[in-house]
């Protein structure tokens, strides 16, 4: 009798125990949901995760971080910066944009969201020696994490990326690129609209001329590691922004290549005619960073990120977000409906700005 009883007891134990843990699931999934994040099926964990245990969760780090929504302002010259982007070496590294926290928090989430998410797609691989599998995408960040919401209207990165390509810019990707340790980094390239400029007959006539009258994009590299040599910190040839031509020829572009060396929480910006690559990861530890990606208001996003987005995230949007992701742009319109005023023009008293 006694031996029954202990056996009933382990019984119920065990199915209690089972109850807890599918409950605790439920409240997780719901939690997440209704903070208008996204978890992605889950795939291969990275070996670099199961070989460095203590730089990777295995729980959700958006469930115990508090996004505090202040800024810190460098003193920096505004028309300096754009000048040495625009006319001069191409590129500007912007020192401690973001809070040590700020950056701990935003490179825990993004090393847990590769483990959970499975393959995605990356850019600017497929040579012989390249190794796909040791770097890693993670696309629709303003989905994913407040931090992130933050990353994208920080005034110094705004002022800068406006100044360049108008104040009706949008924002065209938030993604995140990590290497890991082996990593063989990218072939040099141009960012997009320009990154298929390799075959010209792509493109209209006025862009194929040397002097192009203006830029087409504005990336900020958020650096969440330091940016080193040895893990491959961004290589960039220095003036190329100031012609459109595509890098074909990879042996000039490395002979004259300097590297974008810099601290966690710094910024590099520069525009995507600027020829540029990630470099092999040759240390011990995976390097991060979030790419931004700005562009005037007439070219096609990359992402889809109003389509992509939870109500959540678009419930709590502030005005800076919705005109970064022109929410309240008129076109494309069904004009043969539209109100019968005179809605364009400098006598116009139309202004969808407001």
């Amino acid at each position: 009798m006694f031996i029954l009883f202990t056996i009933s007891l382990t019984v119920n134990f065990n199915k209690l125990l089972i109850m807890i843990s599918l409950l605790y699931n439920i409240i997780l999934l719901v939690t997440i949901n209704k903070l208008g994040y996204t978890l992605g099926n889950h795939g291969d964990i990275n070996q670099y995760c199961e070989d460095n245990k203590n730089a990777c969760n295995t729980a959700d780090p958006r469930l115990s971080y508090n996004v505090i929504n202040d800024f810190t302002l460098p003193n920096v010259d505004i028309e300096d910066v754009v000048n040495e982007i625009t006319s001069g070496e191409g590129f500007v590294i912007l020192p401690r944009l973001f809070s040590p926290a700020e950056i701990k928090h935003a490179r825990e989430l993004i090393l847990y969201l590769i483990q959970t998410q499975g393959k995605k797609a990356t850019h600017f691989q497929g040579s012989d020696e390249s190794k796909e599998n040791l770097q890693a995408r993670v696309w629709n960040l303003l989905n994913k994490g407040k931090v992130f919401e933050k990353f994208i209207q920080h005034p110094t990165i705004l002022k800068v990326m406006r100044t360049i390509l108008g104040d009706d810019a949008q924002l065209g990707s938030i993604a995140s690129n990590t290497i890991f340790p082996g990593g063989s980094g990218q072939e040099p390239h141009l960012d997009y609209p320009y990154w298929d400029y390799y075959s010209k007959q792509h493109w209209p006539q006025p862009p194929k001329h040397r002097d192009i009258p203006f830029f087409m994009n504005f990336q900020a590299t958020i650096f969440l590691d330091d940016f080193t040599q040895e893990n491959g910190a961004t290589a960039v040839r220095p003036g190329t922004q100031r012609f459109a031509e595509y890098p074909s020829d990879s042996s000039e572009f490395f002979k004259h290549a300097v590297r974008g060396i810099g601290k966690a929480g710094d910024v590099m910006v520069f525009t995507g005619l600027l020829h540029h690559c990630a470099m092999p990861n040759q240390s011990n530890a995976s390097r991060t960073g979030v790419l931004l990606q700005y562009l005037p208001k007439y070219i096609r996003p990359m992402e889809d990120i109003k389509q992509s987005i939870s109500k959540k995230v678009v419930e709590r949007m502030t005005g800076e977000m919705k005109k970064l992701l022109l929410y309240n742009y008129p076109y494309p319109a069904i004009l043969d409906k539209a109100e019968a005023t005179n809605s364009e023009g400098s006598n116009s008293k139309f202004n969808w700005k407001e």
